[in-house]
């Protein structure tokens, strides 16, 4: 029996087996079909989705624009009860047959990584994680810009990272240099400010006695860190640069070109429209912080209203580094949260493990401080 196949990385794609399927008819009807089976755990109330994709329409006309995307959808998908909807509500059948890419790669990623970190004896398969990284067509949902999919974006990219990470390291242990310079190139393509990726790439080529290919892309990470951040390697970085290629690295190289398909740093993809007030208050809290006095900003919201899309725009428009998305689900107290944000941060900065983190102590509100100071 065929299989309905959604893809929402990348380009939107539907087929059924090897079948190609039309997609529905509008962006908005997509959209919605995308929003449903991601969050396919629960009914929705036709209110909630008629405000969250037409929350510039009068309440009559929105739910009829959101009776007509149903209606596209089902007309799109093959026959069976794959929506299901009632006056008041709308869901996704979680008991259908379905596969959807974005979540194949979540439970990959995750089963596996979860395995390298909290399973003894059972290290990850490189080769499950291989196949979840070819997933990865592109960002989620691409070229669609509401407010929902940018917190989805941005986790689903982390994972893809994650997982190209762990097969750089794991293939260069193994001294497997194509397959690791391979996904160092993807890893690159994506994030190019990974001056840890570009050691491991240098180290892999050295080793592969191609000196020129090394100093090109030690050249390479230092036009790229130029230009992007207008900062020079870290003193590691430099310092592992100046031991295995002397210094003739330091030369100057010209600005990187990026790829035809082109490296878009997330938060130069969301599209900033409205919230005009909010983004004021935003600024003045920021610039009061910037003077010297601390400050603390929750910015809370029911789900798809744009909270992600803000503070990315903050992080665009001030051109800072050093962000990232928690995912907060089951998470209610403060000490969760910050628990939460210190192993993320634990995670993507790897410090030494200094005197004052002690194996089995909180990660509380001392430890936030000590990881951020530096960061």
């Amino acid at each position: 029996m065929s299989i309905l196949q959604i893809r929402l990385l990348g380009e939107f794609e539907l087929s059924l087996g090897e079948q190609a399927l039309p997609p529905p008819a509008t962006v908005k009807a997509r959209s919605l079909l995308a929003y449903l089976v991601t969050h396919c755990g629960r009914a929705h109330r036709r209110e909630e989705l008629a405000n969250l994709f037409w929350p510039e329409h009068p309440r009559e006309r929105a739910l009829h624009s959101l009776s007509t995307a149903i209606w596209h959808i089902r007309r799109a998908l093959p026959a069976g009860d794959f929506v299901l909807a009632t006056a008041q509500k709308v869901r996704f059948n979680p008991d259908t047959t379905y596969w959807l890419d974005a979540e194949a790669l979540e439970q990959a990623v995750t089963s596996q990584l979860r395995s390298a970190t909290g399973t003894p004896g059972h290290p990850p398969d490189p080769d499950l994680l291989v196949v979840a990284v070819k997933l990865y067509r592109g960002d989620f949902l691409e070229g669609f810009y509401d407010d929902w999919c940018v917190e989805r974006r941005y986790y689903l990219e982390g994972l893809y990272l994650a997982a190209l990470e762990w097969l750089v390291i794991h293939y260069e242990q193994r001294e497997q240099a194509q397959e690791a310079l391979h996904h160092a190139a993807l890893l690159l393509d994506r994030d190019p400010l990974r001056e840890d990726i570009y050691c491991a790439v240098i180290r892999l080529h050295l080793q592969m006695g191609h000196r020129a290919e090394a100093l090109l892309q030690a050249r390479r990470c230092r036009a790229t860190l130029q230009a992007e951040l207008g900062a020079e390697a870290e003193p590691k970085t430099a310092a592992l640069f100046d031991q295995l290629l002397g210094p003739a690295w330091r030369q100057a190289a010209p600005v990187p070109q990026r790829s035809p398909r082109g490296h878009h740093s997330l938060l130069e993809r969301p599209l900033f429209v409205g919230r005009e007030a909010e983004w004021r208050d935003l600024q003045a809290l920021w610039d009061e912080a910037r003077s010297g006095k601390a400050r603390l900003v929750l910015v809370s919201g029911e789900a798809g209203i744009g909270k992600s899309a803000l503070m990315a725009h903050l992080v665009q428009a001030g051109q800072y580094v050093h962000h990232f998305v928690v995912s907060t689900q089951g998470i209610n107290r403060a000490d969760q949260f910050l628990e939460n944000v210190c192993a993320q941060l634990i995670a993507r900065y790897k410090p030494d493990r200094p005197a004052w983190l002690v194996p089995g102590d909180q990660l509380g509100t001392h430890v936030f401080e000590e990881l951020v100071s530096p960061v």
